[in-house]
């Protein structure tokens, strides 16, 4: 199931980033086409790790996922609205953190999905939308922002560069002015994250406000 990079992550690796605790069930089912729950997972230390990250992001953000669902064919990550799902495509996970060293991308990653699910418990998505409604930039930069925050208040356990860590995951931005109708350009998304991280020890919802702060100032509407 999993390619050899993840397999061969060390232990002793994933004590060092807090990552190892007791096994959880998850708590749906996923009924996605190619999607499995994370509880199928053959290898102990992965699922672990999924769960321990899903755990962890919800107590930060205050919500509740319904399940944690993993995808052999997703080249991507997302939050399903209508399930309370988080789909995490397992390959593109394993991009994002191979070395093993870039795990916090893929912390990253997850938290970005459950902001979304605090967007969506606080019905967020209409106020940073704003006027136009068929843009999605200001609900993807304000989670980047918030999941930056979520990556701030970790590093004050771990050790994380701020620049190194916006650096990698602004690569996930849109590249050309034309496709930029989605989540952002590479600048923008570093600029969000890197505020969000900045911002280390409000709470969740001081932390939500100052990221719709952010984006209306940034005028990602338009």
């Amino acid at each position: 199931m999993w390619t050899h990079g993840l397999r061969n992550f060390a232990l002793s690796g994933l004590i060092l980033f807090g990552l190892i605790c007791p096994a959880q069930k998850a708590k749906a089912s996923c009924d996605g086409l190619y999607q499995f729950e994370v509880g199928e997972l053959e290898t102990e230390i992965m699922r672990r790790l999924f769960l321990t990250v899903q755990s962890e992001t919800e107590r930060f953000f205050n919500v509740r996922l319904d399940a944690l669902c993993l995808s052999d064919e997703e080249d991507g990550a997302y939050y399903d609205t209508r399930s309370n799902n988080l789909v995490v495509g397992i390959g593109f996970f394993e991009d994002q953190t191979n070395p093993p060293g870039n795990i916090n991308m893929g912390i990253a990653i997850m938290a970005h999905e459950v902001a979304h699910a605090f967007q969506n418990k606080y019905a967020l998505f209409d106020k940073l939308v704003k006027e136009n409604k068929n843009r999605d930039k200001c609900i993807e930069l304000h989670a980047d922002f918030i999941a930056g925050g979520y990556m701030g208040w970790r590093s004050r356990s771990f050790n994380i560069s701020p620049h190194e860590l916006a650096a990698q995951y602004s690569k996930l931005g849109d590249h050309h002015v034309a496709h930029d109708r989605h989540h952002g350009l590479p600048q923008e998304r570093y600029m969000a994250f890197r505020k969000g991280f900045e911002t280390q020890g409000v709470d969740e919802k001081t932390l939500a406000s100052m990221g719709m702060v952010f984006v209306y100032g940034a005028d990602c509407d338009n």
